[in-house]
């Protein structure tokens, strides 16, 4: 069943050099930058820097020498919001056997995944995921979280499930690589794990380590810095994201890689469904275009029959990526796509895993919201912008990435889109696909209108050549 869209319009920066100190304990009170950074034990004891709530900028290059003492065996202590920034560069100069101790939380239990990639690096002979997670055990003291065979992980003692461990890269779900024991994924190489059950009352620094089903995670290594390429091939679909040990600027990531889509894709899931069978998980795929700055939360579905939910993921500000934040990208050509360190940013209050609203933009667009049989729930934006065209435009048109066999998509060039940019004209017929698997009930509404405001919005039922308005109301279909 295809419909359209009517509408009518009216016409400071410090540098210095840091030497070698023989005890070296600071949480700073204000941002720190420096040329270079090199930090390694002495005779006397102990060398490491302790960074709280703050940034810590470094121009070059990093070398980093372990610590003898358990307790302050890394060399860079990243707290309480704290991110490491450096200055641009190609290649990661950043050396020695010395680590970076960054905090991240996880939002997922024992049964659900989370999508990451690493910020730091790893030189061991052989490679587990323990090599990068540690269960915070103080300030700055931490051990190596277990990687048990079991399908479910605990916080206390942390223990992480290798059961779960996936790389994707590919077009189908065959396309998961098991990772496992061999756990030694690149720099920007997004991975799938599974998180842990219990709790964790420990407070480091005023936050819990896991009030249940959220864990504290320390990841340690060599700290990512450079130019991080990633090959990708035309309509390919590769899990990556963040890899450094600062904020991305996702905006500034997405729009410059042409050889991608220009869209980010993320994971969200129903909570507690407390299951490890395929069939029984409840979840989607949110869509993200740096275009229009919006994020469209995922309908739910049920994976055992791809039915809908009357569920949908969380709205979100995902303009910037946390910390070892990991998302889904799409080839739009052969080639491959850069992370770069001037997308880094550092921001000085910001969640983990952000939950906001949407973030507020000078976009003029409508947000629609179509249900079916009051089951599935669906947004779809149609955005304007005066340099995009009627086809796919990179960074803004996002195309659909679940599939279902009920849904409504916008439709370009006979593709399925759930984000559709397009030139402001004074009126226009915009396609819209219906698929019904079975006769329904089919709702349509206006969500939200942001600096548009037309005389008129309707739903044009191309088989039956009717018009309905529903720029202040809704329409009900039988």
């Amino acid at each position: 069943m295809f419909f359209e869209i009517l509408y009518y319009l009216h016409l400071y920066k410090f540098i210095a050099f840091m030497k070698p100190a023989l005890l070296f304990f600071m949480i700073f009170s204000a941002n720190f930058c420096l040329a270079q950074l090199h930090i390694s034990p002495s005779g006397y004891g102990d060398s490491y820097m302790y960074v709280k709530d703050r940034l810590l900028y470094v121009e070059a290059e990093i070398d980093l020498r372990p610590n003898l003492q358990n307790l302050t065996e890394a060399s860079i202590y990243l707290r309480k919001n704290s991110q490491l920034l450096q200055g641009d560069k190609v290649e990661n100069l950043n050396s020695g056997t010395g680590k970076l101790s960054v905090f991240q939380k996880g939002t997922s239990n024992s049964f659900d995944y989370n999508y990451w990639t690493l910020p730091v690096a790893v030189r061991a002979p052989e490679f587990s995921a323990g090599d990068y997670f540690y269960e915070p055990l103080g300030k700055t003291e931490s051990r190596k979280a277990k990687i048990i065979s079991e399908l479910d992980g605990k916080s206390n003692p942390l223990s992480i499930s290798s059961k779960w461990l996936y790389a994707y890269s590919g077009t189908g779900y065959s396309s998961w690589q098991y990772l496992g024991n061999r756990f030694d994924p690149v720099p920007g190489e997004g991975f799938s794990m599974k998180g842990v059950s219990g709790k964790n009352l420990l407070i480091i620094e005023g936050d819990t380590v896991n009030t249940g089903s959220k864990q504290t995670y320390d990841l340690r290594g060599l700290p990512n810095d450079g130019e991080i390429s990633i090959p990708i091939k035309k309509d390919q679909v590769v899990l990556t994201g963040n890899p450094y040990p600062s904020l991305l600027k996702l905006d500034d990531f997405l729009k410059s890689n042409p050889a991608t889509t220009g869209i980010a894709y993320f994971w969200d899931s129903k909570a507690n469904v407390n299951s490890h069978y395929l069939s029984d998980y409840v979840g989607g795929y949110g869509t993200y275009s740096p275009g229009t700055g919006q994020y469209v939360p995922p309908m739910f579905r049920k994976m055992s029959d791809q039915t809908m939910t009357a569920e949908k993921g969380l709205e979100m500000d995902r303009s910037i990526a946390p910390i070892a934040q990991g998302f889904i990208v799409i080839g739009k050509m052969d080639g491959e796509f850069v992370f770069k360190n001037n997308q880094r940013i550092h921001v000085a209050k910001q969640n983990n895993f952000p939950i906001f609203k949407n973030a507020e933009t000078n976009t003029s667009l409508v947000r629609l919201q179509i249900e079916i049989d009051q089951l599935l729930v669906k947004e779809l934006i149609l955005a304007f912008n005066e340099n995009s065209t009627t086809g796919e435009d990179h960074a803004m048109d996002a195309r659909k990435i679940d599939h279902n066999s009920s849904d409504i998509n916008w439709k370009i060039l006979e593709e399925d889109y759930v984000i559709n940019v397009r030139p402001k004209v004074d009126q226009e017929l915009i396609p819209l696909k219906l698929n019904l698997e079975k006769d329904a009930q089919v709702d349509f509404s206006v969500k939200e209108m942001r600096h548009f405001d037309p005389d008129r919005f309707f739903v044009y039922d191309k088989d039956q050549d009717l018009y309905f308005g529903i720029k202040s109301g809704s329409l009900k279909l039988d």
